[in-house]
């Protein structure tokens, strides 16, 4: 299955959890509060949907309770620059955003990395990310040091404050909220 199927199945998928499981790499706090840079949980969940008779799932990584539902948004920004594409799935309001071929390691290998976030509630925010092959091959399903290796890049990237410009943010805006952007450029005095 190629990764432009992969793409256009994430445009019609209505999202829905079949099950979930905590990741044990990272020492885990109860969610009593959104945190600044930080997460309590680390999830992986299973989605499936129906497409043409085919049944397909993902695996999705899910930074719970934290602060900004676009952290990982930041950290793909910060080293790969804008998006390549935007879905925006059925019942969505925000977009997956997706990077097409980047050496998300520095080892030569190429990914597509697509997140996203979701802010439900002052207590519901959350973080998350997938990654595929060009094949369109859900990468953090079928190796489990890869998949260990990926929440470790953007565990620690959410962690670092170092360096963290609000570009992708303003971007984000931009191209997504731009009613709102135009409140936040005067709000911020950007004008």
């Amino acid at each position: 299955m190629s990764f432009r199927y992969i793409l256009f199945l994430l445009g019609f998928i209505v999202i829905s959890c079949s099950s979930s499981k905590q990741s044990n790499n990272v020492k885990l706090r109860e969610c009593a509060d959104y945190y600044e840079n930080d997460f309590a949980i680390i999830k992986e969940l299973k989605y499936s949907t129906i497409f043409e008779g085919d049944s397909l799932s993902y695996t999705q990584i899910k930074f719970q309770c934290t602060r900004s539902a676009l952290y990982n948004l930041r950290t793909m920004y910060g080293f790969f620059g804008k998006w390549h594409k935007s879905v925006f799935p059925a019942n969505r309001k925000k977009p997956l955003l997706i990077w097409e071929n980047v050496d998300l390691f520095s080892n030569g290998n190429k990914y597509n990395v697509v997140t996203f976030g979701e802010e439900n509630s002052r207590d519901d925010v959350s973080t998350s990310f997938m990654i595929f092959n060009n094949k369109g091959e859900d990468l953090l399903l079928k190796n489990e040091t890869f998949k260990n290796k990926a929440i470790e890049f953007f565990a620690s990237n959410l962690r670092n404050t170092e360096n963290k410009s609000k570009e992708y943010y303003h971007q984000y805006l931009r191209e997504f909220a731009p009613d709102y952007w135009k409140k936040y450029k005067r709000w911020n005095n950007l004008e």
